[in-house]
């Protein structure tokens, strides 16, 4: 099973209180996924999806809400052989012109109108989250968090993704909108928002489960750099302490290490009995506990007496 439909599966076992909190999910399904059709003269309403918990769900919310029975029919997927489609079909002439007028929306010359979002829904919490949740459950996904952070809903119409934009910044989630063909794209990047996201939907066991994996990520992302910032040095410890030895060397093979003053002739001595060490590591042999800096000037020291032989021999 996806990622996307083990979080559909555990926000279609939610329920809901209020019966405005029924009509406030069953619009944004039927406005973003809905179809009406004239068949033999009559009105019919219609919306299909591949998901069975979400098509009983659907239908269990209608028969709730309406007091009216729909049917399911059951068609095979073109796409995928091993996939079915289910379709809530309704026929009631006198609920098809409450769902009509209650969600503003109008069929007229085989198109589909969307009118401004009923007011009532955007006047609580908890009829803005059921149409949010409405809404992903008809046309959203979200990645597997182990791989990326991405959610999105797909919305027929810009006015749709609008209004569930409008109701996700609300909630501070940064929501974002793109074209896709002919469908308008509502998603969210951040690791952050997609957790809260899961909350405001009830989906709280994968909001944990999200969770712990983007924590695991980011400790594990923060080690890799910790290691790579530590190779990184280790790298350069190294090169520098190669270079340094083969200035001393070139001094010890032309005018000899004796020749140089005793602090220099210290740290050269040091140096080439300890080419890995670092700069603070060879301070702690000193007899004068220099300190880093004061090594490193002293190699600088040691670097300019050896360009100056290596300038005189050319």
């Amino acid at each position: 099973m996806s990622y996307s439909l083990l979080v559909k599966d555990e926000i279609i076992k939610t329920s809901y209180k209020e019966r405005d909190e029924i009509f406030a999910e069953i619009t944004a399904v039927f406005r973003n996924s809905g179809n009406f059709s004239i068949i033999e003269g009559s009105l019919v309403f219609e919306v299909s999806t591949e998901n069975p918990a979400f098509a009983r769900r659907i239908f269990s919310l209608t028969k709730s809400y309406y007091k009216v029975n729909s049917n399911i029919v059951i068609l095979k997927s073109e796409r995928f052989r091993h996939h079915n489609i289910y379709i809530i079909h309704i026929e009631n002439e006198e609920v098809l012109r409450d769902i009509t007028e209650n969600m503003e929306i109008e069929y007229a010359n085989g198109k589909h109108f969307y009118f401004k979002l009923p007011n009532f829904i955007v006047s609580s919490e908890e009829t803005k989250k059921a149409y949010v949740k409405g809404v992903f459950l008809s046309a959203g996904s979200i990645s597997n968090p182990e791989k990326t952070y991405h959610l999105e809903m797909k919305t027929r119409s810009i006015s749709i993704a609008q209004e569930v934009t409008k109701i996700l910044e609300e909630y501070e989630l940064k929501p974002k909108i793109l074209k896709r063909n002919k469908n308008h794209i509502v998603y969210i990047k951040e690791g952050e928002n997609i957790k809260d996201f899961l909350g405001l939907v009830g989906a709280h066991n994968k909001l944990m489960d999200f969770e712990n994996i983007r924590i695991l990520k980011e400790m594990r992302n923060n080690v890799n750099r910790i290691v790579n910032c530590e190779t990184s040095n280790i790298d350069k410890t190294i090169n520098a302490g190669l270079r340094q030895v083969k200035d001393i060397e070139l001094i010890q093979n032309t005018i000899g290490l004796k020749s140089l003053p005793e602090t220099l002739h210290e740290i050269a001595v040091l140096r080439l009995e300890n080419e890995n060490l670092s700069l603070l590591e060879l301070s702690d042999l000193t007899t004068d506990r220099v300190g880093k800096s004061g090594v490193n000037h002293r190699m600088k020291k040691i670097s300019v007496i050896a360009e100056r032989i290596r300038e005189q021999s050319q």
